[in-house]
């Protein structure tokens, strides 16, 4: 019967015999069939790793972080490229974006003071292997180096940043930063599509969709009224959920003259 099944097979014997249970009896030796079990086998599935301790274990907002580059996003009043840098947490999910004009050792490193000046000073930080952040990494050491007097020990709770890097060419160990990237990628481009827009009108951008995604739901949203509003990364960081001003999509013919309008290159 060419191996053709339960049905087929049954089929076919039914035309000479008739076999008690003869179904169960036909999967049974079907079963038992090489050829049919090595074209039926199903993959053995991925065992997938816990995840690492620093993502399950309670820690303040940003205290664990990943930390990537995104870009190049093109500005029009320089006819100059810009960078972003995200940093993300990896226990609430939150994420701080940073506006950089290249991929340089001193431009992260800048990013960085600003980043802990509003955040706080990070634990551990996790980043792919780029020559930046390598060179970041032996930066800092010289800085912590420089800073570990018992004076400073009393002012900073840490001794410094544990800065770990993922697999060499593993991206998807970066998984927890990755993501973000996509989300604040499309975004940028459902709320500026092909637009071009001034450096100063490009932070602004950035730190509205920095508000959206540390608005977003990180717990499960109920039907009933009655249920508790879902947590969000905001809830962490400020207490309350962020909202930003509503955009209100204004007439074409009520839009300003001014034709470098942010309005106006979005909304035409």
């Amino acid at each position: 019967m060419c191996h053709l099944g339960v049905d087929g097979t049954l089929t076919q014997l039914r035309e000479q015999f008739w076999i008690i249970k003869g179904r169960q009896f036909v999967k049974n030796v079907l079963n038992d069939c090489i050829i049919c079990r090595r074209y039926k086998v199903k993959p053995g599935t991925q065992v997938v790793a816990p995840l690492p301790p620093d993502r399950i274990q309670e820690h303040s907002p940003f205290d664990v972080s990943g930390v990537d580059f995104a870009g190049p996003f093109y500005v029009n009043d320089s006819n100059t490229k810009c960078y972003l840098i995200i940093f993300t947490c990896a226990v609430i999910r939150a994420v701080h974006l940073e506006l950089v004009p290249n991929m340089s050792t001193d431009s992260f490193l800048l990013a960085f003071r600003r980043f802990i000046s509003r955040r706080g000073l990070c634990s551990v930080l996790y980043s792919d292997n780029a020559k930046t952040f390598k060179k970041a990494n032996s930066e800092l050491r010289k800085w912590w180096k420089y800073i570990n007097n018992p004076e400073v020990k009393k002012v900073f709770a840490s001794k410094g940043v544990v800065w770990k890097f993922i697999v060499e060419r593993s991206p998807w160990w970066g998984g927890f930063w990755e993501r973000q990237i996509r989300t604040i990628k499309t975004c940028l481009k459902k709320i500026i599509g092909k637009s071009s827009l001034s450096i100063k009108e490009l932070e602004t951008v950035f730190s509205e969709i920095e508000a959206i995604i540390n608005s977003r739901p990180i717990t499960y949203l109920y039907n009933e009224p009655s249920e508790p509003s879902p947590l969000t990364p905001s809830h962490f960081l400020v207490g309350k959920r962020l909202m930003s001003l509503p955009v209100v999509q204004p007439k074409i013919e009520e839009l300003s003259i001014n034709r470098n309008s942010l309005e106006k290159r979005i909304f035409t």
